[in-house]
């Protein structure tokens, strides 16, 4: 049976590149989007800021302790939002209506269906990230596998700006490559407890029966 294509796209620091790309006085320079003040979080840091240490989910006072000198805005999500849909309607949605949207800068699709007019996954890859480029001056990343979460991890390690596809006689050889932590919802605890357990990689976890991850989780 025909393997099915799925491109998993993932705007590159996605909040953050917008805010650069409308104020060129911001380009180059480390930049964090998020609540400012109070138990405000992180909600994306652009490239130059994650030479910092700083990361989404971050605490913002942490965050500006790392790079004082750095530019802290708060968030305008019906804009980010409002950019989102465009980019959903106008180059998306023109490759396939089977996208499944998880959230304002990030989908799967199933483009299965696509291939007899554009021929490759790859070529719809290559389209999708020229067209955002060239549309609204920033980038993403694309992942292409034949299932959800081995085209999530190909996107996650082509970014910035970058196309991964995984073949699917590779599918496991890529994902035991993987630390613990390129597995998507492995998170530090969770990391910390299987480690407990001497699991220190994805090759570890896939050696591990059943029984033991159940109480190892």
């Amino acid at each position: 049976m025909e393997q099915r294509k799925i491109i998993h796209i993932d705007m590159d620091a996605f909040y953050a590149s917008v805010e650069q790309r409308d104020h060129p006085e911001y380009r180059g320079r480390p930049l964090a989007v998020g609540r400012p003040e109070g138990r405000g979080v992180v909600a994306a840091a652009s490239y130059e800021a994650r030479q910092y240490g700083i990361n989404s989910a971050m605490a913002s006072s942490r965050a500006q302790k790392l790079c004082p000198n750095g530019i802290f805005l708060p968030v305008d999500m019906s804009y980010y939002r409002a950019m989102s849909h465009r980019i959903f309607k106008e180059v998306l949605s023109r490759i396939t209506g089977r996208i499944e949207q998880v959230s304002v800068d990030e989908c799967y699709m199933d483009v299965s269906g696509a291939l007899l007019r554009w021929g490759s996954p790859s070529a719809i890859g290559a389209w999708i990230r020229e067209q955002v480029a060239l549309r609204y001056n920033i980038t993403c990343s694309v992942g292409i596998a034949a299932n959800k979460l081995v085209a999530k991890m190909a996107s996650t390690n082509a970014k910035p700006n970058g196309m991964l596809m995984i073949p699917v006689a590779r599918h496991a050889q890529f994902v035991q490559m993987m630390p613990l932590r390129g597995i998507p919802g492995i998170g530090p605890s969770l990391e910390k407890r299987l480690n407990a357990w001497g699991v220190n990689s994805v090759a570890d976890l896939a050696r591990m029966s059943l029984e033991s991850l159940e109480q190892a989780t």
